[in-house]
């Protein structure tokens, strides 16, 4: 039955109508931190009478008819699993409001399991990705970045990337390394990117993302990002000293990130849709920097040039950004033909670790959902029977 949801939440606002939370059988108790890991850790807790539901819903979800899955919440309303299936199937519909009211229960359900050890040091606290769980929270909280930054809503979902970072920051188990930056960019945190860039630029090799600085979305942010905020910079004083080395140009950043990933470029170009009109590009694409680069690089790096494009093509296609990568691509090869430059980054990049982010699809850090046609779901939409 329906109930007054009343209880405060920081992730939602609970709506009028969902069902009573009584039990949800969902907790969470600290416990201890895995093998050479430090921090206040915390894990999730499943009851007897939340795996009944978990296994009821395993048997509709085999069925492959939406409709049970609807029938199996109507008894166990709180069931994550059910509720974060359904919520991707309406998005899927293209009914973009029930997906994120069935997606924000789930947040709801998970935040009122919070201990006020863990609410109160949110930040602070860890959740290992290893506790099958826990992953249940890590998936919500992606889920609601993607949900929200699709609204608009890009100082939320940079907030999001940022809580979902600090759970677990030396796993990063859904890919906010790969995305943190675009919304930092879209909601102006310039000096977000580049602080963020500079700390795993500086931690010790060993550091599980010492690469992460040359990961091809945080190359180009740091461009991107000081080129905001200094699209026009003053020429470095004489009397600079050797304490206060002149901040690197947004011009300088961008050739680094441009001989870092030269098949980036191509792939850039071609999904903007804007090389068959422009002689300057094809003529940029066919340069010795960047032809035959794509087939050079590794399965790895080619699938992180994959997202980095899936997911910021918006912020380069800007006329202005877009006038200014030309203007840079025409100096920098200006200067390698004058043998000025070497067609080569500036400081040695440290390999990408094989399978970095093998795990994370493409199609997760776009702003387009691919719609199913609704017939093919059996008219589960017709009624919505959680409400």
């Amino acid at each position: 039955g329906g109930g007054r949801v009343l209880k405060k939440s920081s992730l939602v606002t609970p709506r009028e109508g969902w069902p009573a939370l009584q039990r949800t059988g969902i907790s969470m108790r600290a416990c201890d931190a895995p093998p050479h890991k430090r921090g206040a850790y915390f894990e999730l807790v499943l009851d007897e009478d939340y795996m009944q539901g978990q296994h009821m819903f395993l048997a509709m979800a085999a069925t492959h008819d939406p409709q049970n899955i609807l029938d199996m919440l109507q008894q166990h309303p709180w069931n994550l699993d059910a509720l974060l299936q359904m919520s991707d199937m309406y998005s899927q519909m293209g009914e973009q409001q029930r997906g994120c009211e069935l997606l924000e229960r789930a947040l709801f359900a998970l935040e009122m399991a919070f201990p006020a050890a863990f609410s109160s040091a949110l930040g602070s606290v860890r959740l290992s990705y290893l506790h099958p769980p826990n992953r249940l929270l890590f998936s919500a909280l992606f889920r609601q970045l993607l949900a929200v930054g699709r609204r608009g809503c890009a100082r939320t979902a940079t907030e999001l990337a940022k809580l979902i970072l600090s759970l677990a920051p030396d796993e990063d188990p859904v890919g906010v390394l790969l995305c943190i930056d675009h919304y930092a960019l879209r909601s102006k945190a310039f000096e977000l990117v580049l602080n963020l860039h500079d700390f795993y630029l500086n931690t010790p090799h060993s550091h599980p993302h010492h690469h992460a600085a040359w990961m091809p979305n945080f190359a180009f942010a740091r461009a991107l990002a000081r080129w905001h905020l200094a699209p026009n910079p003053s020429p470095p004083s004489s009397s600079s000293s050797e304490d206060h080395q002149p901040l690197p140009s947004a011009e300088a950043l961008l050739r680094r990130a441009l001989l870092l990933h030269p098949a980036v470029l191509s792939l850039l170009l071609h999904k903007a849709s804007v090389v068959g009109n422009s002689p300057l590009w094809r003529q940029a694409l066919s340069h010795p920097v960047f032809a035959g680069a794509e087939g050079a690089v590794s399965e790895t790096s080619r699938h992180l040039h994959a997202i980095f494009v899936e997911r910021n093509l918006a912020l380069w296609k800007a006329p202005n950004v877009l006038a200014w990568l030309q203007t840079v691509v025409k100096n920098l090869l200006d200067a390698v033909d004058r043998g000025e430059v070497r067609a080569e980054p500036p400081e040695p990049a440290p390999p990408l670790p094989p399978g970095l982010y093998r795990h994370v699809v493409v199609a997760n850090f776009s702003d387009a959902i691919t719609t199913i046609p609704r017939e093919a779901l059996e008219e589960a939409g017709a009624e919505m029977g959680v409400r």
